[in-house]
């Protein structure tokens, strides 16, 4: 039989930037709330390229910038034809942020707000049961909530069970972080059509080092195979790769929730 734990008010699956803020929500009004991460550390595998307007910074409301390893403040834009534009502000106008601390600080919010979180509690399945849900870990734990919050991210197999539909669209991205050649550490790369449709990012994290990725509507990691093969790319990358993150990217809300 299965141990069945004292009820939540509120379950969050996914300790990504979402569950934290959510997470944290609850438990400032007063809900016992319980975050739910089925890795062995908060903030991996990173799935994101890390680069935050200042919008999105002060949306995640964290107090310190420990989090933050560069600010950007313009961009060199390169057609597919060859043509590039440049400009810049006076001012930051995005971070690059490592995203390990940055989701670690958003959860350690969450617990100074008064919410529990559990490492390595896979969510195997959910049923409901009258006016609760009832959450089945993988170690055959049972844990009952009034609501529970599905920060999965782009898989949401949970969602999925739940009866919420998929996005409309999910891009294969890839990226890999290298020693490289900067131009500028102040100013991001975009270059069109480097995937069908799509464009490649190289992301300075200091003069000489930078994250280069991209996103296409499938095969991600052969594209960026090419680009990084591509003249003005190959000659700049300095050393081997440090860190190769590959993932989903959704676009578009799904059609009922």
């Amino acid at each position: 039989m299965p141990h069945l734990r004292e009820g939540f008010d509120v379950a969050i699956i996914g300790a990504g930037p979402a569950g934290s803020m959510a997470a944290r929500y609850a438990a400032k009004a007063k809900a016992r709330t319980l975050l739910l991460e089925e890795h062995s550390a908060v903030g991996w595998p990173v799935q994101c390229a890390g680069l935050l307007g200042l919008g999105a910074m002060a949306e995640s409301e964290l107090p310190g910038r420990s989090s933050v390893l560069q600010e950007m403040r313009g961009a060199a834009i390169f057609s597919p034809g060859g043509s590039r534009l440049d400009f810049k502000a006076r001012a930051p106008r995005a971070s690059v942020v490592d995203r390990r601390l940055f989701d670690r600080a958003l959860a350690c919010e969450a617990l100074r707000a008064g919410a529990e979180m559990r490492l390595c509690s896979t969510v195997r399945g959910i049923r409901r049961e009258g006016e609760e849900s009832v959450l089945h870990l993988a170690g055959g734990e049972e844990i009952r909530a009034s609501i529970v919050i599905s920060a999965e991210g782009v898989r949401g197999r949970l969602a999925r069970q739940a009866g919420i539909m998929p996005p409309e669209v999910i891009l294969s991205g890839a990226q890999v972080e290298v020693p490289f050649s900067v131009e500028d550490p102040e100013s991001v790369e975009l270059h069109l059509g480097a995937a069908p449709g799509l464009f490649a990012w190289v992301i300075p994290t200091g003069e000489e080092a930078a994250r280069i990725g991209l996103c296409a509507r499938s095969r991600g990691w052969q594209h960026l195979q090419r680009f990084l093969g591509q003249e003005g790319i190959r000659e700049r990358i300095l050393g081997s790769a440090t860190a190769i993150n590959v993932g989903g990217l959704p676009l578009g809300p799904p059609a009922r929730t």
